[in-house]
C-alpha cells in the first residue's frame, strides 16, 4: 500500500458557533471514528503477524504500513514493520524503522520504551556474525556451498570478493575446490586479486587489449604461478614473444583454451599444441597471416579443435590434412575457412571418433552426444563451389547416425546420388542454396530422411525449389519451417502450406520463422499461414531495415487467424514496430509469449500489448519511457527489457 499524508485520529475537529447544535454529534462521530480505527489497526497487527509467521512478508508489511497511515503517531505500526524485518534477517531495515517511530511517538506513548529495546536488540543482532562455514563438513562447503557462490561467476581482477574475506577460515575453506574464475579488464595494469591468489584459480578471461603492451593484461600471466589453472580466454595482439612466453609458463596445466590473436606473423599450431599438451578443448582465432609449422607428432588428448580465420587462404588443404592426421581423438572439428571439400570423402580414417563437423561458416552448435558415428555437420560457405561426390560420400557413409545436416554454397551439377538407405536419426536440414543443383540435392535428402522435424531453406538464387517444397508434404513430423528468400508468389510453398491447412487438427506443423523484402507484395502462401490451426510459434523478420508497404494488412490477416499461436515474435531490426501493427493481436485469446526488437512501439501497440487476454511474458529491445515500462509490468507477469542503443542499430545494419 502506497504511503499517504499522515491523519491524526486522536484529536477532535474544532468547533464553533457556526456549526449549532451540531458540535455535539461531530464530537461523537470523532469518537466512534477513532474508536473504529484503533479496532481496525488492531485487526491489521492481527493479520500483518500471522502473514509474516506463514512467510507471506510482503503483505504483512503493507498491512503494517497501513498501521502506520491510519497511526502515525502510535509506536504499533513501527514495532509490527520492526518485527516482520527481524524475522526475515534484514536487521538493519529493522533498525531504521525503529528509528523512524522514535522520531515520530511521543515518549508518553506506551510501547515507546518497547522502541527503543527493539532498537537495541536490532542493533546487536546486525553486529553479530554466525560463522557457520567452518562449523560444516568440508565436503559439504565444496560440492553444495561454494558453487552457488562462485559457478558462473567471474570475479572482477581488482575488485575484492566479500565472501573471501568474511575470515581467514571462510577464505580457507572456500580454497580449498579452487573454484575461482576471474576476468580482467582491458584498461587495469595491476590485477592485485589475480595475483593475490593466483595458486587457487581455475578459470581465467583476458580480454582484448585496445591500449598498447604497455598495459597488456597478458603479462598477469607472468607475475605469479598458477599451478591450477585449467581454462584460459586470451585476446592478445601485438607482441608474438608475450604470447609465446605467456604459453610457456601457464601451459602445462591447461586443458581448455580459448586463443585470438591479431599477429602480423602466423600463428604456430605446433607451438600451442607442444606448450599445452594436456588440451582437451581449443578454439583458436586469427586474424593475418597463414598457420605456420606443420605437425610432427600425434596430441591425443586433444578432442574439440575450433580453427577460425578471417583469410580463406589461412588454411590451406596440405595444413588441413597434416592437421586431421595428427589428432586422432578429435569429436569435433570446426573450421572457419573451406580450402577444399577433397578431405570430406577420408576424413573418418583420419579422425574416427569424429562426431560434430563444421567445415566452412559455423553453425553455433556446439555440442553432441556420447554415441557413435558423426552427428552434426555443416559443409560449405554462401561463395564456396563444392564437389557434389564429396558431400554424398559423407553424408551416405553416416546415414545411420547423422541429426543435423547443413550445407551452405553451390555445387556443380551432376548430382549422383544413390539410394538404397534412409537416414534414421536426421530431424535437422538448413540449406543455403545459390544454384539449383544444391536445392536438387536437399530434396534427394528430404525423400530419404522421414523424421525430419526442422527445416530452413534460404535461397539467394535459382527457382527450382519446387522439388524441395513438395518432397516436405511426405513429412509427417515436420514441426519447424523456415522459409527464408522465397518468392511472394511461390505455389511450391503455397502448396506445402496448403497441405498443412488441409490437415486440420492432423497437422504436424506448429513453427514458422520468415523473412519479409521490402518490396514484398501480398503473398498467398503468407496468407495460408493464418489458416493453419496448429501454429503455436511464429517469427516475422524484415530485411534491409524496410517494410512491405502492406505490412500491417499483412498482421492483420494473421491476427485474425493462427488460432492456437502461443508465441510471437517481430524482429524490425533498427527501425520502428509500423503503428497499429499488433492492434488486432489484441484480441488473441491464446498467446502467452511476445518479444519485439524495434528501434519504437507506438501507443496503439502498447495499448494492443496490455489488451492481450494470456500473455505471460514480454521480451522488449526498443527505446521506452519509464512510465511506459512500469505500466507493462504491472500488467504481465514477466517483463524483460532491454533499451535500443545506437551500436544496435549499427548492428543491425551491417547484418540486414
Amino acid at each position: 500500500m502506497s504511503e499517504m499524508d499522515p491523519i491524526d485520529l486522536y484529536s477532535v475537529p474544532s468547533t464553533s458557533g457556526y456549526h449549532g447544535k451540531d458540535d455535539s454529534r461531530i464530537s461523537d462521530v470523532t469518537i466512534k471514528i477513532v474508536e473504529l480505527a484503533s479496532q481496525l489497526v488492531e485487526k491489521l497487527n492481527e493479520r500483518s503477524a500471522t502473514l509474516a509467521r506463514g512467510g507471506q512478508f510482503h503483505l504483512a508489511l503493507s498491512d503494517a504500513t497501513t498501521m502506520r497511515v491510519l497511526a502515525p503517531r502510535t509506536s504499533v505500526g513501527y514495532l509490527r514493520a520492526g518485527a516482520i524485518y527481524e524475522q526475515q534477517g534484514n536487521q538493519r531495515a529493522a533498525v531504521r524503522m525503529y528509528d523512524q517511530g522514535l522520531e515520530t511517538v511521543t515518549p508518553s506513548d506506551h510501547g515507546y520504551t518497547n522502541l527503543e529495546k527493539r532498537r537495541t536488540e536490532a542493533m546487536h543482532a546486525d553486529t553479530k556474525c554466525v560463522d557457520f562455514i567452518t562449523q560444516l563438513p568440508l565436503d559439504i562447503v565444496t560440492t553444495s556451498i561454494t558453487p552457488h557462490l562462485f559457478e558462473n561467476n567471474r570475479l572482477d581482477a581488482n575488485k575484492p570478493c566479500p565472501y573471501l574475506y568474511v575470515s581467514h577460515a571462510w577464505q580457507q575453506r572456500l580454497l580449498a575446490s579452487n573454484p575461482l574464475t576471474f576476468i580482467i579488464h582491458e584498461d587495469v595494469s595491476d590485477s592485485i586479486q589475480v595475483i593475490k591468489f593466483a595458486s587457487r584459480i581455475k578459470s581465467l578471461v583476458i580480454p582484448h587489449n585496445k591500449y598498447g603492451t604497455e598495459y597488456d593484461p597478458a603479462h598477469v600471466l607472468l607475475k605469479a604461478s598458477y599451478p591450477n589453472l585449467v581454462k584460459l580466454i586470451l585476446h592478445h595482439r601485438g607482441d608474438r614473444s608475450v604470447l609465446n612466453t605467456c604459453l610457456t609458463t601457464v601451459g602445462s596445466t591447461l586443458t581448455w583454451l580459448k586463443l585470438i590473436v591479431n599477429l602480423e606473423d602466423p600463428i604456430d599450431l605446433r607451438f600451442v599444441l607442444d606448450h599445452c599438451p594436456h588440451l582437451v578443448f581449443l578454439d583458436a582465432a586469427f586474424f593475418g597471416g597463414t598457420m605456420a609449422n606443420t605437425l610432427t607428432h600425434p596430441y591425443p588428448n586433444l578432442k574439440d579443435l575450433y580453427l577460425r580465420a578471417l583469410s580463406r587462404h589461412a588454411i590451406t588443404e596440405k595444413s588441413m590434412l597434416n592437421i586431421v592426421g595428427h589428432l586422432p581423438s578429435l569429436s569435433s572439428l570446426n573450421v572457419g575457412s573451406v580450402p577444399s571439400s577433397r578431405l570430406l570423402p577420408t576424413l573418418h580414417h583420419y579422425c574416427p571418433n569424429m562426431k560434430l563437423l563444421a567445415y566452412g561458416d559455423d553453425s553455433g552448435d556446439r555440442t553432441y552426444k556420447d554415441l557413435p558415428g558423426l552427428q552434426k555437420v555443416s559443409i560449405g560457405q554462401s561463395e564456396i563451389e563444392l564437389n557434389p561426390d564429396d558431400l554424398i560420400s559423407i553424408l551416405s557413409r553416416h546415414w545411420k547416425s547423422l541429426e543435423k545436416v547443413i550445407l551452405r554454397g553451390r555445387i556443380k551439377e551432376p548430382v549422383n546420388w544413390r539410394r538404397g538407405f534412409v537416414f534414421e536419426r536426421l530431424t535437422y536440414l538448413e540449406i543455403d542454396a545459390r544454384h539449383d543443383a544444391l536445392l536438387k540435392l536437399a530434396a534427394s535428402i528430404i525423400r530419404l530422411a522421414p523424421h525430419l522435424t526442422a527445416i530452413k531453406m534460404f535461397i539467394q538464387s535459382g527457382d527450382d525449389h519446387h522439388q524441395a517444397f513438395v518432397a516436405m508434404t511426405e513429412l509427417k513430423y515436420l514441426k519447424s519451417l523456415s522459409p527464408i528468400c522465397i518468392a511472394p508468389y511461390s505455389n511450391a510453398l503455397y502448396y506445402l502450406i496448403q497441405h498443412h491447412v488441409n490437415l486440420g487438427d492432423h497437422s504436424s506443423l506448429q513453427e514458422i520463422r520468415m523473412l519479409l523484402y521490402p518490396d514484398m507484395p501480398p503473398c498467398p502462401w503468407l496468407r495460408a499461414i493464418a489458416q493453419l490451426v496448429n501454429l503455436r510459434h511464429l517469427e516475422i523478420r524484415i530485411k534491409s531495415m524496410s517494410f512491405p508497404r502492406n505490412y500491417v494488412s499483412m498482421m492483420d490477416a494473421l491476427a485474425q487467424g493462427c488460432l492456437a499461436l502461443e508465441h510471437l515474435e517481430l524482429n524490425c531490426g533498427a527501425v520502428g514496430l509500423p503503428e497499429k501493427s499488433l492492434v488486432l493481436f489484441g484480441a488473441h485469446p491464446r498467446i502467452k509469449h511476445l518479444a519485439i526488437v524495434a528501434e519504437s512501439i507506438s501507443n496503439h501497440d502498447i495499448i494492443a500489448i496490455l489488451s492481450m487476454p494470456n500473455l505471460q511474458c514480454l521480451d522488449l529491445l526498443t527505446l521506452m519511457d519509464d512510465l511506459t515500462l512500469e505500466t507493462l509490468k504491472k500488467s504481465i507477469p514477466i517483463v524483460n527489457y532491454m533499451p535500443f542503443s545506437p551500436s544496435d542499430r549499427l548492428a543491425f545494419s551491417l547484418l540486414s
